[in-house]
């Protein structure tokens, strides 16, 4: 299975999951005596250096028709910037591209970390490769992945993956749709907290079609 992490600034910062495009800058205010240590606190900065369209690929009517009563509650989207890709796999080692994530939380009042993540939201992702051979080579990895389904007649490829199993605390249901156009690829995917979960596999797959066509 392809393997692809994402990184900010030469800084890794999530592998797993929805990944984002965050740095954690450190600021040390030394005291003007340099008596003893001072606490260092962190800031959240996001690049926001280039637009990739990501938080208007589809519009929020659109979303709001396409996932119906699951998005009754939709906010406004998030976006998270960009973060340089690095993959691992078979074939795949000389991949480079750069994604943008957009994060449409489904329900008011989450903070800004839950918000960021996607922990119960749509998110949308999108992905330019510095070179046509950089999504072939990914295509061919997903093919080869045993969890996704092939999508037919969507872009030049796409697939479809779920995960409904996972358990404990912060378990989640997500539905992923991953399609390739030319020399990039869309992810739409809906993640929420296993125990408030209102999609399954099929009408998950449903609303994101829906979505991506």
């Amino acid at each position: 299975m392809i393997k692809k992490i994402l990184i900010s600034a030469g800084v890794i910062v999530v592998i797993a999951g929805l990944t984002l495009g965050v740095l954690l800058v450190v600021k040390h205010q030394d005291s003007a005596h340099n008596k003893a240590p001072t606490p260092v606190s962190k800031k959240l900065v996001l690049d926001h250096s280039k637009d990739y369209g990501a938080c208007t690929v589809v519009d929020e009517t659109a979303i709001k028709s396409a996932l119906g009563a699951g998005a009754a509650n939709l906010q406004k989207p998030v976006d998270a910037g960009i973060t340089s890709d690095r993959y691992f796999g078979d074939g795949v080692k000389n991949v480079t591209s750069d994604t943008q994530t957009c994060v449409y939380p489904f329900a008011p009042g989450a903070s800004s970390d839950q918000k960021l993540v996607g922990a119960n939201g749509l998110t949308i992702k999108v992905t330019k490769y510095t070179n046509p051979e950089g999504p072939k080579a990914v295509i061919e990895q997903s093919k080869k992945d045993p969890t996704a389904v092939i999508v037919p007649s969507l872009g030049d490829a796409a697939f479809y993956t779920t995960n409904t199993s996972i358990e404990g605390p912060d378990a989640a249901a997500s539905f992923t749709l991953l399609v390739f156009k030319n020399n990039e690829s869309t992810s739409y995917a809906i993640i929420q907290p296993a125990k408030q979960a209102t999609f399954t596999v099929e009408s998950a797959k449903t609303a994101l079609l829906t979505l991506a066509k």
